[in-house]
Protein backbone atom coordinates (compact mmCIF):
# COMPACT_ATOMS: atom_id res chain seq x y z
CA UNK A 1 0.00 0.00 0.00
CA UNK A 2 2.67 1.78 0.52
CA UNK A 3 4.49 1.92 -3.02
CA UNK A 4 0.81 2.63 -4.14
CA UNK A 5 0.40 5.78 -1.86
CA UNK A 6 3.93 7.30 -3.12
CA UNK A 7 3.52 6.33 -6.84
CA UNK A 8 -0.23 8.25 -6.13
CA UNK A 9 1.72 11.36 -4.94
CA UNK A 10 4.30 11.65 -7.67
CA UNK A 11 1.80 11.40 -10.57
CA UNK A 12 -0.48 14.04 -8.66
CA UNK A 13 3.01 16.47 -8.32
CA UNK A 14 3.89 15.77 -11.88
CA UNK A 15 0.91 17.55 -12.97
CA UNK A 16 0.83 21.00 -14.22
CA UNK A 17 -0.38 24.14 -11.67
CA UNK A 18 -2.57 26.84 -13.32
CA UNK A 19 -2.57 29.56 -11.59
CA UNK A 20 -5.53 32.11 -11.84
CA UNK A 21 -5.11 35.36 -10.97
CA UNK A 22 -7.13 37.30 -8.16
CA UNK A 23 -8.21 40.44 -8.47
CA UNK A 24 -6.70 41.23 -5.33
CA UNK A 25 -3.15 39.81 -6.35
CA UNK A 26 -1.90 43.85 -7.04
CA UNK A 27 -2.93 45.27 -4.14
CA UNK A 28 -0.22 47.29 -2.44
CA UNK A 29 -0.18 49.18 1.23
CA UNK A 30 2.26 51.29 1.61
CA UNK A 31 3.97 52.33 3.89
CA UNK A 32 3.31 49.54 6.14
CA UNK A 33 4.61 50.02 9.08
CA UNK A 34 3.97 53.42 9.21
CA UNK A 35 5.94 54.88 11.51
CA UNK A 36 5.79 58.78 13.33
CA UNK A 37 9.26 59.13 13.10
CA UNK A 38 9.78 57.98 9.50
CA UNK A 39 7.09 59.63 7.90
CA UNK A 40 6.35 63.03 7.31
CA UNK A 41 3.15 62.53 5.94
CA UNK A 42 0.03 61.33 7.87
CA UNK A 43 -1.44 59.11 5.17
CA UNK A 44 -1.45 55.14 4.38
CA UNK A 45 -1.87 54.38 0.60
CA UNK A 46 -3.97 51.11 -0.55
CA UNK A 47 -2.80 50.86 -3.92
CA UNK A 48 -4.17 48.83 -6.99
CA UNK A 49 -7.80 48.15 -5.29
CA UNK A 50 -10.11 46.93 -7.74
CA UNK A 51 -12.73 49.19 -9.41
CA UNK A 52 -16.46 49.60 -7.42
CA UNK A 53 -14.73 48.27 -4.64
CA UNK A 54 -15.07 49.43 -0.76
CA UNK A 55 -12.05 49.63 2.36
CA UNK A 56 -12.99 49.49 5.82
CA UNK A 57 -10.42 49.73 8.39
CA UNK A 58 -10.98 47.44 11.99
CA UNK A 59 -9.32 47.22 14.84
CA UNK A 60 -8.11 43.92 15.78
CA UNK A 61 -10.90 43.14 18.22
CA UNK A 62 -13.13 43.77 15.11
CA UNK A 63 -14.25 47.31 15.83
CA UNK A 64 -15.44 49.35 12.42
CA UNK A 65 -13.10 52.57 12.66
CA UNK A 66 -13.31 53.72 9.18
CA UNK A 67 -14.55 53.35 5.96
CA UNK A 68 -12.36 54.59 3.25
CA UNK A 69 -13.58 56.94 0.10
CA UNK A 70 -11.99 54.91 -2.95
CA UNK A 71 -10.64 56.99 -5.37
CA UNK A 72 -10.13 54.87 -8.88
CA UNK A 73 -8.34 52.45 -7.88
CA UNK A 74 -6.64 53.77 -4.86
CA UNK A 75 -7.50 54.44 -1.31
CA UNK A 76 -6.01 56.89 1.27
CA UNK A 77 -6.42 56.24 5.35
CA UNK A 78 -4.69 59.64 7.03
CA UNK A 79 -5.31 57.39 10.41
CA UNK A 80 -8.04 58.56 11.71
CA UNK A 81 -11.27 56.94 12.85
CA UNK A 82 -14.56 57.93 11.55
CA UNK A 83 -14.95 61.09 14.12
CA UNK A 84 -11.59 62.33 12.73
CA UNK A 85 -9.64 61.51 15.98
CA UNK A 86 -6.08 59.79 15.09
CA UNK A 87 -6.22 56.61 15.50
CA UNK A 88 -3.31 54.80 18.39
CA UNK A 89 -0.42 52.42 17.56
CA UNK A 90 -1.56 49.00 16.80
CA UNK A 91 -2.19 46.79 14.48
CA UNK A 92 -5.17 47.29 11.83
CA UNK A 93 -7.01 45.05 9.83
CA UNK A 94 -8.41 46.09 6.05
CA UNK A 95 -11.09 44.81 4.11
CA UNK A 96 -11.30 45.31 0.86
CA UNK A 97 -14.63 44.46 -0.78
CA UNK A 98 -15.44 43.90 -4.56
CA UNK A 99 -18.22 42.37 -5.84
CA UNK A 100 -18.44 39.20 -3.40
CA UNK A 101 -15.02 38.94 -2.64
CA UNK A 102 -12.97 39.73 -0.02
CA UNK A 103 -9.29 40.81 1.20
CA UNK A 104 -8.28 41.15 4.32
CA UNK A 105 -4.90 42.55 5.47
CA UNK A 106 -2.54 44.39 8.29
CA UNK A 107 -1.90 47.40 8.44
CA UNK A 108 0.58 48.72 11.74
CA UNK A 109 0.72 52.07 13.16
CA UNK A 110 3.93 52.70 15.54
CA UNK A 111 3.01 56.53 16.38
Amino acid sequence: MTAALISSAAAFAAEPVSMVQNQFDQVKVFPNPWRADRNASPLVTIDAIPTNSTVKIYTTSGHWVKTLPVNGTQALWDLTNDHGDKVASGIYMYVITANSDKKVGKIAVIR
